[in-house]
Parts: C-alpha cells; structure tokens; sequence
C-alpha cells in the first residue's frame, strides 16, 4: 500500500511560497516528495500456476515457455534466493478439469529442490496434448477449479500466489447453457447460447484465496498493445485489474518474451522495489527510512536507485512484512 504525500520546508529566508510545499534557496524549481508504503511482500516463497492453452495452434509457446524457463526463474531469484514451486493446468476445462499436468515420471509439481528443475517442468509441458475441446478456453475457470482441488499440495502458507495464462484467446468459461451443449462449438460464435461465469465472482475468489498470503494474476493474452492480430483477452484482463499487483502482457509472437520477462521482473522486485510516484530529480536527494530508521545508500546493504523502473531498491536485509517504508526525494 503507497500513500502519497510532500514535504513542507521550512524557510528563513525565502517568503510568499504560496500554496504547497515551501521551497528553500536550494530547491528553486523543484519540489520534495514523499511516497510511503507498507511492506506486504517480504516472502521469499513462491508458488507459480501457469494455465496453458493446449491448442495446437499454442504448441510454439508452450516450446517457448519451455525453453525460457532457466532464464525466467534466474531473473526471479536475482534479488531474494526464491522458495519456488511450479505447477501447470491447462485452459481446457472440459477434458483436464483442473488437474495438474503430470511428466511421464508422475511428477506434477516441481520445486527449488528438484535435482533438474528446468528439465522436469520442460517434460510437464512437453506432457500437454491437444484434444477435441481445446477449442473451448476456459483459464479462469481451470486455474480456479486447479487450486480448489489441488491448493493444499502446492500452496504453501504466507507465500506469494502468481498465477500466469497464456492463451490467445478470451476466457469462455461456461456456466451454463440456453438449449445447446457447452461443448457445441466455438463458443464466441454462438455467445447468446450459453451463460459465462461473472469475472467478480473469479475476482472475489483469487482476493479470497490466499489469506495471510498474496496473489498476483500475469494475463500473457490478446491485449491493446498486441502488434499482431489477436482475440482479446478481456476477462482475464479485468480479472486481473480487479485483483490488482500484477501486469498483463502480449501472447504475440514478437512481444511474448518480453511479456514473459516482465512477469520475471516483477515477480524478482515483489518485496524488494518499491516505485516512486514522481520523477526523480537528483539520485542525490533521496532519504529512505524504514519504520522511522534511516537507511544508507548501499548496494551490498542498504537501499539503491534503479533508473529504469524509477524505483528504490533494498539490498541485503528486505524489509519485514508490516514495516512502514517512506521515501523522500526532490521531484
């Protein structure tokens, strides 16, 4: 949680500043801001669900998913040495129902102590076939299904949820129908047929879940940014905004990767950055306390800037959960 404020400096010489924050001789032209927040994500205990569109139309992501793994959780475990387990589903609800995809050695859940853990996820994702209801994407409704079922086998108390889908299509998932199978077609081609889940119910569901714990929901659909033609992915876009704390990105073919590292990025930063709500005018000016103690500079132990993101970084010792974080820096 952020909540924006400024600093009023007081001045000896300077007068009739008028309203706003006061400017001292050394601050003519700018002005001091302050950001606080409220540490929510010091947990090192990551669980990723990734629903995968098992059309066969998807199997170049899914390779690509594959092949990117080692470098995605590389950049996870960057900043903070990242407790993770991996479990994937599928978005067709019809034939998987919400089940973990199994490798051929069983194996549906991977973890940091998997002797090969890029290997065993790869051969799970290698595991997802096709099938005669691909057609029918049903995300929300799987990843929702995967964790009713399966939550206390991979879910672990206190630990961030980030559930990632990867489709390029909408989400369809059926509640129920008006005179017609589910399974009939193509469900965008007859939507007055059959009666879709509301996306507050699936919202109110992932804030629910995880009490103690946070969730973040990573949409890699059809966006507004998408540079290739491509469904929209508007229910699991508003499901996420709803949400909240994550982001969305491109399924296209020349933006996935990038979408995928942000996830990555992301995901590494979550406890550990904290992004300022104004520009940074001087690097100089910044003063970071956490719980009314100050911080040093530092980037073995202590706080740093990083430019790109506009961000203030810990090094060294995160931030405990509960702990108040104000920032002030010259705007």
């Amino acid at each position: 949680m952020r909540v924006g404020y400024c600093f009023v400096v007081w001045l000896l010489v300077v007068v009739g500043a008028g309203p706003g924050c006061a400017r001292d001789t050394g601050f003519i032209g700018s002005t001091m801001k302050g950001d606080v927040f409220v540490q929510a994500d010091a947990s090192d205990v990551y669980d990723i669900l990734f629903v995968v569109d098992n059309s066969a139309s998807m199997k170049p992501w899914r390779d690509a998913i594959a092949q990117e793994l080692g470098g995605f959780l590389s950049t996870v475990m960057q900043k903070k040495s990242v407790n993770y387990r991996l479990v994937v589903t599928t978005t067709d609800y019809f034939a998987d129902q919400g089940r973990l995809i199994a490798n051929s050695a069983g194996q549906d859940i991977i973890d940091k102590s998997s002797p090969d853990a890029v290997g065993d996820f790869n051969s799970i994702i290698s595991a997802i076939r096709d099938s005669d209801t691909s057609f029918w994407e049903q995300g929300l409704e799987a990843s929702r299904v995967a964790i009713q079922k399966n939550g206390e086998r991979f879910i672990r108390p206190g630990s961030v949820l980030a559930v990632l889908y990867i489709t390029d299509a909408d989400d369809y998932s059926c509640k129920g129908v008006k005179g017609v199978d589910c399974k009939g077609g193509p469900p965008e081609n007859h939507l007055s047929d059959w009666t879709a889940f509301a996306v507050d119910e699936y919202a109110k569901f992932f804030k629910d879940v995880k009490q103690g714990g946070r969730v973040v929901l990573y949409p890699l659909v059809g966006t507004e940014q998408s540079s290739c033609k491509v469904a929209m992915g508007h229910r699991y876009l508003e499901v996420a905004k709803q949400v909240g704390g994550g982001l969305s990105g491109s399924i296209c073919p020349q933006q996935f990767m990038e979408s995928l590292a942000k996830v990555a990025g992301q995901l590494a930063d979550l406890g550990i950055c904290f992004k300022l709500s104004a520009a940074l005018g001087t690097e100089t000016s910044l003063k970071v306390f956490v719980d009314h103690l100050p911080i040093n500079a530092s980037r073995e132990d202590g706080f740093y800037y990083v430019s790109q993101t506009n961000s203030v970084c810990f090094a060294g010792q995160v931030p405990k959960n509960g702990s108040v974080i104000e920032i002030s820096y010259r705007g």
